[in-house]
């Protein structure tokens, strides 16, 4: 009974290396998903998932009327957010400050986030 494998040629030492091809492919597709979280990672890719919670999340603190613009990266292994909440647009300055400390806050001690960017605007 003869087996089908696939020789690769190591080109320094000239040596040639049999692979079962089910070993071949696994050991393709483990690269590729390297790869791609890397690739995915590297660009300042996010969980689009997190983006989801943490919006919804920050849309019920008290005062925020809504979300403009929310982005997520990576820090390491820490996760960075960078977000513009809508507030009321008869807040006077404290108030508005107030209400995106408690958004830090609340996605700091609550969801682990290492570090928030709040940019209030009126609404």
């Amino acid at each position: 009974m003869q087996h089908s494998y696939i020789s690769l040629t190591y080109i320094k030492r000239y040596k040639k290396v049999a692979i079962d091809p089910p070993i071949f492919k696994l050991i393709l597709k483990t690269a590729w998903d390297i790869f791609i979280q890397a690739s995915h990672e590297l660009s300042d890719g996010f969980d689009e998932n997190k983006i989801h919670l943490y919006k919804d999340v920050i849309t019920n603190v008290d005062g925020v009327k809504g979300i403009k613009e929310i982005k997520g990266r990576n820090y390491g292994n820490n996760e960075v957010i960078d977000v513009v909440i809508l507030v009321n647009s008869t807040l006077d300055i404290k108030e508005a400050h107030d209400i995106a400390t408690h958004v830090e806050k609340v996605m700091m001690k609550d969801h682990g986030v290492y570090d928030v960017h709040v940019h209030v605007e009126p609404n």
